[in-house]
């Protein structure tokens, strides 16, 4: 018999220019709000094998900036699981992440970085970025990742979560 699951999407949007800076900073709140989901919903609540953090982002047609938290729990427990989501989001946007977590972010960014300028297709989807979206993910990208700081990631948060604009969608199974 299998064991009943909810699985929860919770979106957060926000108008936004489509930029390297802004790219960045959401790429650190994804990896910020992957930590804290592995100690608040996994560790602490016990709710969940883990949470699925992704950033969106889009030049056309319009420009925006989206986080998807998605994760499967116990139908009696997604209330809480997700009230612990939300809750999370307004603490990085209240009082900003750890200085442990921005330094984890920012090596990680950075390693990341170091491995993929090897490849080939880094350097395609470079081109392709620049040429169709006017964007240059090259140049300032090790200057902005440094320059990521707690506060900075907190003003960037609480200016992105300001547009009020989220969804939460639960998949509940048969009754």
């Amino acid at each position: 018999m299998e064991t009943p699951k909810t699985s929860i999407a919770h979106l957060y949007s926000a108008d936004q220019d489509y930029n390297l800076n802004n790219e960045v900073y959401l790429d650190a709140i994804q990896s910020i709000l992957s930590m804290t989901y592995v100690q608040t919903l996994r560790e602490d609540e016990g709710g969940t094998y883990g949470a699925s953090v992704q950033k969106i982002s889009s030049k056309q047609p319009e420009e925006y900036g989206a986080m998807l938290i998605a994760f499967d729990t116990d139908p009696e427990r997604q209330e809480r699981m997700l009230q612990v989501v939300k809750a999370d989001v307004l603490n990085l946007a209240k009082n900003g992440p750890s200085e442990e977590y921005v330094n984890k972010t920012r090596e990680n960014l950075l390693k990341n970085r170091q491995e993929n300028v090897i490849k080939n297709n880094f350097w395609q989807q470079s081109l392709i970025s620049y040429y169709t979206e006017d964007l240059d993910v090259v140049t300032d990208y090790e200057q902005i990742v440094k320059g990521i700081t707690p506060g900075n990631v907190k003003k960037f948060i609480k200016k992105f979560l300001k547009q009020k604009n989220f969804i939460d969608i639960s998949m509940n199974p048969e009754q």
